[in-house]
């Protein structure tokens, strides 16, 4: 067994994944002179000869037992040492990763059988106690620059996000010397599940939130029963459900896929093959492979409203709504001292009018079923400081 991790290499992501992060950062950089792209890293399995062999006699990423890790104090050194040797290898291939989760969804493999794509089971205990042993001492040593987001896994999966984080808290030493904040992803009654992150966030309002991932249904899925417009709306409802809980990123799962909403590869617990029509979803950009075109879905514009007029920087402060509606809301100051104030309606039939009032300014809205808006609202000092004031006392967040 290889526990120096001798072997280690990351020739397999030079051939297509670096080079498209690359390309990408220097986009970013001739877009946005000046700011840098941020990467946030996430396991979702070890080598599968440090799993646990199940139903095969070699252990595939896909197959070991729950799926877990072999429990033994060798494994788990030599998994933390194979984390950090990855981080050091994309530093040195130009990439630097300033964000990383323990393991991805570390309690979905509870909810399959067979498991159907690599994954590692951790309860908030293990995972505790895998970070105050092994992973945070590394980290810390070999990257003191990078941040550890615990837990990445569901809002509510079985227990409310906030049972695990106080186990894991626990476990690690019960202080955050290894965490600087929570990840999370948008499954299990989403659009419907904030209460449990403001829960989490008024046990420990210093724990930076980060929404790691969400994802649409596959595009040919969209028709039944729905509309492709209807599903790209979950998505300002998350974003605005999860910065009002003071979250400070959002993060989509997949940036390209191909027209059917793949590549993908969810096969069987006992071999190595895929299946090729399984796990598909949407993403903001689909590309016809045959015509070798992109198609923006509804899903990039949606997300525009935050992306463009919400940079990294702002502040979100505090909105209040003096009448009920149907509306959902969130409200920024940027670096420039402009207040963003993003609007969507996710009701059907119902036009709603609306006004906000900024300082002793009203602004008159009209907003359509199913539609999103965004106010810019140019900030004299005056009103700036009175914003801020009201928000130092409702809670803020700087967004990443």
């Amino acid at each position: 067994l290889n526990f120096n991790q001798s072997l280690f290499s990351i020739k397999h992501d030079k051939d297509k994944i670096i080079p498209l992060i690359l390309k990408a950062e220097q986009k970013s950089k001739e877009a946005s002179p000046g700011e840098q792209l941020e990467y946030l890293s996430t396991s979702w399995s070890p080598p599968g000869w440090m799993k646990r062999a199940w139903l095969a006699d070699k252990g595939y990423m896909r197959n070991s037992a729950k799926p877990g890790m072999i429990d033994s104090p060798d494994m788990y050194e030599s998994y933390a040492l194979y984390l950090s040797k990855y981080l050091s290898a994309y530093k040195a291939a130009g990439v630097n990763i300033s964000m990383m989760t323990i393991q991805n969804e570390p309690d979905s493999a509870d909810h399959m059988f067979p498991v159907a794509y690599p994954a590692n089971n951790f309860n908030g205990t293990g995972e505790g106690e895998f970070l105050l042993n092994y992973l945070g001492p590394k980290i810390r040593k070999d990257h003191p620059d990078v941040k550890i987001y615990i837990h990445d896994g569901q809002k509510f999966h079985d227990v409310p996000i906030l049972t695990r984080v106080d186990e894991i808290i626990k476990a690690a030493g019960g202080d955050f010397k290894y965490i600087d904040g929570v990840a999370f992803h948008w499954y299990g009654n989403n659009c419907d599940n904030y209460q449990y992150l403001a829960q989490l966030n008024e046990k420990y309002p210093n724990l930076s939130l980060m929404a790691t991932e969400a994802t649409l249904e596959a595009p040919g899925a969209q028709h039944l029963g729905t509309t492709p417009w209807k599903q790209a709306q979950k998505y300002a409802t998350d974003i605005i459900g999860d910065l009002n809980e003071n979250t400070e990123g959002w993060i989509e799962w997949n940036v390209l896929l191909d027209s059917s909403g793949g590549p993908t590869c969810i096969g069987p617990t006992s071999n190595e093959f895929c299946t090729p029509l399984a796990g598909h979803c949407d993403a903001p950009i689909l590309a016809d492979l045959k015509k070798q075109t992109l198609e923006y879905r509804d899903s990039f514009w949606i997300m525009a409203h935050f992306s463009r007029f919400i940079p990294r920087g702002s502040v979100r402060v505090a909105a209040s709504n003096d009448t009920a509606t149907g509306l959902w809301y969130t409200a920024a100051v940027t670096p420039d001292e402009e207040l963003i104030v993003v609007v969507s309606n996710p009701q059907d039939n119902n036009l709603e009018h609306y006004q906000l009032k900024i300082g002793n300014q009203y602004v008159h809205m009209n907003i359509h079923s199913h539609s999103i808006q965004t106010v810019q609202f140019p900030l004299k000092s005056s009103q700036k400081v009175k914003a801020v004031e009201k928000d130092q006392v409702n809670g803020k967040t700087a967004l990443k």
